[in-house]
């Protein structure tokens, strides 16, 4: 085996035994109470314990474990989304707001789908020095005609349509610099 192979191998090994660790330190006992708690004293179960963290409040207060269930939106921060990106998301590209404030604005209405919003913040100022770390994607049917029709209200592309596998994605600017792209999927 090669030296870089077996660092590569040390460090996984290593990581994993790092995160058993961790995971037995936050064992919870059947009271509810962390590892240690008085109430240890007194458990009557047998066997392992459960490696996660119980949250209660399930349906019918029961235990159950917390974990994340979908993506629920995504939003754009900008010193003044009134000045340059509520005209150009909502006028430009045709979102529709389903929630319009003065400082925030929320595009979709479909329940439990993804929303896109825009929210004015007070540490947000100018453009975005670094465009391509997020990028928010919408769906079309038609990213051919949906590009030339951006394209004639002068809206600037960072890259033209481009086929993969399951795919097409073309990649523009909005007014602070953050990158758009429009998937059209096969």
């Amino acid at each position: 085996m090669a030296a870089h192979d077996a660092g590569h191998i040390n460090r996984i090994v290593g990581a994993a035994i790092a995160v058993a660790a961790a995971l037995l330190v936050l064992r919870w006992m059947p009271s509810g109470e962390p590892a240690g708690h008085a109430a240890a004293e007194e458990e009557t179960t047998i066997g392992p314990k459960p490696l996660l963290a119980p949250v209660m409040g399930g349906a019918n207060g029961e235990r159950r474990i917390a974990m994340l269930q979908g993506l629920s939106g995504s939003t754009t921060w900008s010193e003044d989304i009134q000045k340059n990106l509520l005209p150009f998301y909502r006028d430009t590209l045709g979102l529709k707001p389903s929630v319009e404030t003065p400082g925030f604005v929320v595009f979709g209405d479909e329940q439990n789908a993804p929303a896109f919003a825009l929210g004015t913040h007070s540490e947000v100022k100018g453009e975005n020095t670094d465009p391509a770390r997020h990028m928010v994607g919408f769906r079309t049917d038609d990213i051919d005609a949906e590009v030339s029709r951006l394209k004639s209200k002068g809206v600037e592309f960072v890259s033209d349509p481009e086929k993969f596998d399951q795919v097409t994605v073309a990649t523009l600017k909005d007014p602070e610099g953050n990158y758009i792209q429009l998937l059209q999927f096969a």
